[in-house]
C-alpha cells in the first residue's frame, strides 16, 4: 500500500497538471479602423437627428464616418458639432436607428497620416506641352 501511496505522490509532484498540454492562445487581430464612440440616446425621426451619449473624448477627423449598428440596422450619421455635456447631436444621413444603439467612428482611409487614401489627378495637359510659352 505504502509502494502505491510513494508512486501516487511522486506522479503528482512530477506532473504540475494539465497546464503542460494547454495551447498557447492564438493572438486577436485588432481592428484599428473601427472604434466604439457613444450609444444612441435620443432618436427624432421627423426632425432627422439624433442625440448620441458619447464615450470619451468625441474626435471626428478628415478621412472618418460616422454610423450606427443595431440588430440588423445600420445608418450613416453626419455629426452637427452641437454638443450639450456628454452627448452629441448628428443628423441621420440614411439607414434606420434606434435608442441603444452603437455609435462607431470608422476610419476610410488607408494611410498612416489619417489624409486622404485618393491620389490626386495629372493635369490635363500632355507633358510636353505644358513647357511651352
Amino acid at each position: 500500500m505504502s509502494k502505491v501511496v510513494f508512486c501516487l505522490s511522486a506522479v503528482l509532484v512530477l506532473c504540475p497538471g494539465c497546464g503542460l498540454f494547454e495551447k498557447p492562445p492564438q493572438p486577436i487581430e485588432l481592428n484599428r479602423n473601427v472604434r466604439l464612440s457613444g450609444r444612441v440616446d435620443k432618436v427624432n425621426k421627423n426632425a432627422g437627428y439624433v442625440l448620441i451619449r458619447r464615450y470619451g473624448p468625441w474626435r471626428v477627423g478628415a478621412g472618418q464616418v460616422v454610423e450606427s449598428r443595431g440588430e440588423g440596422r445600420t445608418s450613416s450619421l453626419l455629426p452637427t458639432g452641437e454638443r450639450l455635456g456628454e452627448h452629441v447631436a448628428a443628423d441621420i444621413r440614411s439607414g434606420d436607428v434606434e435608442v441603444g444603439d452603437g455609435v462607431y467612428i470608422r476610419r476610410i482611409s488607408t494611410s498612416e497620416q489619417g489624409g486622404s487614401s485618393v491620389k490626386p489627378e495629372r493635369s490635363a495637359q500632355p507633358d510636353n506641352q505644358a513647357d511651352r510659352p
